[in-house]
């Protein structure tokens, strides 16, 4: 046999190319059930304002048409709606800073204040929203900062007051919108976005697994029906990204995708998930 000619150094060297080759081409992967059950936030589950992390800027632009309407709120009076739009509300107002609509955003830091007070959450944990945020209205990184820690804030809050449904539909609701804008704002999506979408498998797998744990309640139930949906999808793709591509931060829980995989979504499911997105949220918004 070949092998058999082969010195140990030689064997050494064979047993390093494999072991590089296998790190190479190695699926990046996680066990969610290595964590806490009761933690609310898995890798990749941004808070919904963090919605430039999809977002690729070449020929980004701002259009209204991808947020929900300020006029819907008075639409949602249920305490489920009220969660699932104050995150939807999070990911569109960061969307109107990215474009530097600060006028609009007025209205949604208004409205994310008004849902807030429906789920009686304490104002001080979300005072962002008047003082804090006019001191910095021309500073995008400033504003999703703060923004950041009013939604932990209040996250916090709604665990330690035993309503972490809540919290998790809030999750659900700025991660659909940041999709729903992420996978229409462009003509014809890029590699990277492309393997930003598929990356979202983990986000997903995280959400599903948050709201499961209270599936005895009948609205988050229709959620998870819904969701299933658009999971299959997710489920039928297996994410293959190099090791170059990825950057696993295991302290702060994500994992980003810092260039384009050789291979992630197929046009087909890239435009499910599309159609999927926009049926949930259309379900959440109205």
């Amino acid at each position: 046999m070949l092998s058999a000619c082969l010195s140990p150094k030689s064997k050494k060297e064979e047993a390093l190319q494999k072991e590089s080759l296998e790190k190479e081409q190695s699926l990046v992967l996680f066990d969610e059930a290595d964590y806490k059950k009761d933690e609310i936030v898995f890798f990749n589950l941004f808070s919904p304002v963090d919605f430039t992390y999809l977002v690729t800027e070449n020929n980004a632009y701002y259009n209204s048409l991808l947020i929900n309407p300020i006029d819907n709120i008075t639409k949602y009076n249920q305490s489920t709606k009220i969660a699932l739009n104050l995150g939807v509300y999070g990911a569109d107002i960061s969307y109107l800073w990215m474009f530097n609509q600060s006028q609009q955003a007025l209205s949604y830091r208004t409205a994310i204040q008004r849902l807030t007070d429906q789920l009686e959450i304490p104002v001080e944990f979300v005072d962002f929203t008047f003082e804090t945020a006019e001191t910095h209205s021309n500073k995008f990184d400033t504003l999703v900062i703060l923004a950041r820690k009013t939604y932990q804030s209040a996250d916090t809050f709604l665990k330690e007051s035993g309503r972490e449904h809540s919290a998790g539909l809030i999750l659900l609701g700025g991660w659909l919108e940041t999709m729903f804008i992420a996978t229409n704002m462009y003509e014809k999506p890029d590699a990277l976005l492309m393997g930003r979408i598929a990356i979202q498998k983990f986000s997903i797998n995280s959400l599903y697994q948050i709201l499961q744990k209270h599936q005895e309640n009948i609205e988050i139930s229709e959620y998870l029906v819904l969701l299933r949906k658009l999971k299959k999808v997710y489920d039928e793709n297996t994410v293959l990204f190099p090791a170059e591509c990825m950057m696993i931060d295991t302290v702060a829980k994500q994992i980003r995708l810092i260039n384009p995989p050789p291979q992630s979504l197929t046009h087909d499911q890239y435009k499910e998930i599309q159609r999927i997105t926009a049926q949930i949220r259309n379900h959440i918004i109205n």
